[in-house]
C-alpha cells in the first residue's frame, strides 16, 4: 500500500504539464518497466484532477492510464481508499465515540447467533443480528465482515462494498476484507476496483489462492488472457498442486483456441484431483474435436463410474462410440 502510494505522489509531483512526459529515468513502474506517454499523461490529469476535488473525472484518468499500462492498477486501489476516507471523514468521529461508551455485554451472543442462521441460510435474519452487533459496538469488526458476508450470499453487492469499505477503515490490513471487495466489483463487472483490491490482498498474502483465481478471472473477463495466464503461473509456481490452477489456465487456453496446449493441463487435474467432472468432460470435448475417439471413450467410462447419470458425457461416449465404428467400418 506505501509502495503504491509513493508511485502515486511522484507522479504527482514530476511536472505540471500534464501532456508532458517526465525524464526516463521516473517515466518506469514500480518493476521498471518503462510506462508510454500517453498512459503516464492520464495519471498525471488524474491527480491534478483529484486535487481539484473534480472525482468522477480524475477517476476517468486513472482508468484510461491502467488500461494503457495494467501495472498501474494498485493505483486505483490507493485512488478508491481516498475517496472512502473523504466520505467518512464526517462520521468516524461519532463512531469512534460510540464504541467507546457503548456497552459490550451482548455483542457476541449477536454474532454467534448471526452465524447460526447465516448457516441455516436465513439470510436476513443473519443480518439483523449482525446489524444489532454492530449497533452496540461500530468497530466489532467481526460483526461487519459477517455482514458484508451476508450481504453477498444474498447478491446484494451494492450494500456489500459499503459494509467492507467501512471495515477497511476501522481494519486497513484486513485481507478477507479486501479479498471481498474484489470479488463484490467482479459480480458486478467493476473489474478495476475488483483488481486493486485483489491485488491489494496479495501483497499482503501472496499465496491466496483464491483471490489470485479471481484475479485472474477478471483479467479474463476484461479480455486480458495473457496477463490472467502470467497471474495462474505465479499461483503455479507457489503451490503447485492446486488443480483449479491447472483448469483455469487450460480453459484461457481453449478460448484462446490452443486445444492441444490446454490438454495437458486438464489431465493435470485429473492427476491431482480424479473427481472434477468438467476437466473430464472439456478433455472429452476436445479429444472429440481433434478426432481420438479411442481417448474421449475411455475418458468418458472413467468419468461415468463416479457421475453415472452425467448426460454430457452419455451423449459423448454414444457419439464417439459411432464416430470411431464408422472409421473402422470404413478406414
Amino acid at each position: 500500500m506505501a509502495e503504491s502510494q509513493s508511485r502515486f505522489s511522484k507522479a504527482g509531483q514530476s511536472k505540471t504539464d500534464s501532456s508532458s512526459p517526465p525524464e526516463e529515468a521516473v517515466f518506469r513502474d514500480a518493476e521498471g518497466e518503462q510506462i508510454s506517454p500517453e498512459a503516464y499523461g492520464h495519471l498525471r490529469q488524474g491527480v491534478v484532477l483529484f486535487k481539484q476535488q473534480q472525482l468522477e473525472n480524475a477517476e476517468n484518468e486513472i482508468v484510461q492510464a491502467i488500461d494503457l499500462h495494467p501495472p498501474l492498477s494498485p493505483l486505483y486501489n490507493v485512488f478508491a481508499l481516498l475517496k472512502i476516507a473523504r466520505r467518512a471523514i464526517d462520521t468516524l468521529k461519532q463512531s469512534v465515540y460510540t464504541a467507546l461508551t457503548t456497552n459490550p455485554e451482548f455483542m457476541d451472543e449477536f454474532v454467534q447467533e448471526g452465524i447460526k442462521l447465516l448457516a441455516q441460510e436465513r439470510f436476513e435474519e443473519a443480518e439483523e443480528q449482525f446489524k444489532k452487533a454492530i449497533a452496540l459496538n461500530p468497530n466489532n469488526t467481526d460483526a461487519q465482515f459477517r455482514l458484508g458476508f451476508t450481504h453477498v450470499s444474498r447478491k446484494n453487492y451494492a450494500k456489500a462494498i459499503e459494509v467492507f469499505e467501512q471495515l477497511i477503515m476501522v481494519d486497513p490490513e484486513n485481507i478477507n476484507a479486501f479479498f471481498m471487495l474484489g470479488m463484490a466489483y467482479s459480480e458486478m463487472r467493476e473489474y478495476y476496483p475488483c483488481i486493486s483490491n485483489l491485488q491489494y490482498a496479495l501483497r499482503l498474502e501472496p499465496a491466496f489462492v483464491e483471490a489470485r483465481l479471481t484475479l485472474a478471472d477478471a483479467y479474463h473477463n476484461q479480455g486480458k488472457y495473457l496477463i490472467s495466464l502470467r497471474e495462474l503461473e505465479g499461483l503455479q509456481e507457489l503451490i503447485p498442486n492446486e488443480d483449479t490452477t491447472y483448469l483455469h489456465r487450460g480453459m484461457i487456453l481453449l478460448e484462446l483456441d490452443r486445444k492441444e496446449e490446454a490438454i495437458p493441463y486438464f489431465e493435470k487435474v485429473i492427476e491431482l484431483k480424479p473427481d472434477v467432472m468438467e476437466a473430464y468432460e472439456l478433455l472429452v470435448g476436445l479429444h472429440i474435436d481433434m478426432g481420438n475417439f479411442e481417448r474421449a471413450i475411455y475418458l468418458a467410462e472413467t468419468a461415468l463410474q463416479m457421475q453415472p447419470e452425467n448426460q454430457e458425457l452419455l451423449n459423448a461416449l454414444e457419439w464417439s462410440h459411432e464416430k470411431q465404428n464408422k472409421l473402422q467400418a470404413d478406414p
